[in-house]
């Protein structure tokens, strides 16, 4: 049985993964305020995004602990759908639980990034893991716009 859940996590960590993400949206803020006229403009982060955005995780999470590479391409923008669908080592199968300590969601426009801890159980050892995954708006909806690292160790 594959599960995966919410909890609260370590401070630690999650300070690491807010400094990662700090430095992402400093240098996104930086490009917008030298004046470019192609920059992108942040946008504060409101809770429809940051729902869809927990939602999409928490998909890719059970999809990754039950290595299912159909609803993988279904959950990937259209750049990188095949590549999902036929790449044999995205999932290592032995997976037996996944659960999500610490989640930290970030949006810049049409673009964003879940980074999340999580605790791992693969032949009855725990392991923590740390995943950034990226993602895009794509007709309303949050879809991954990089091939995730769903390999846990």
């Amino acid at each position: 049985m594959h599960m995966f859940s919410s909890a609260s996590g370590s401070v630690g960590r999650t300070r690491q993964l807010v400094a990662a993400l700090a430095v992402v949206l400093v240098t996104s803020l930086g490009v917008t305020a030298c004046g470019s006229d192609d920059a992108t403009t942040s946008v504060p982060l409101n809770a429809d995004d940051e729902a869809a955005l927990i939602v999409a995780s928490d998909e890719l999470v059970a999809v990754c602990a039950e290595g299912d590479h159909a609803r993988l391409a279904d959950l990937s923008g259209p750049g990188i759908q095949g590549r999902t669908r036929d790449q044999d080592n995205v999932f290592n199968g032995a997976v037996e639980s996944v659960v999500v300590v610490d989640r930290i969601v970030a949006v810049d426009g049409d673009t964003a990034t879940v980074a999340v801890t999580l605790d791992v159980t693969i032949g009855g050892e725990s392991s923590e893991e740390e995943r950034i995954w990226a993602y895009e708006r794509v007709d309303d909806a949050w879809v991954l716009s990089s091939v995730p690292d769903c390999l846990f160790s």
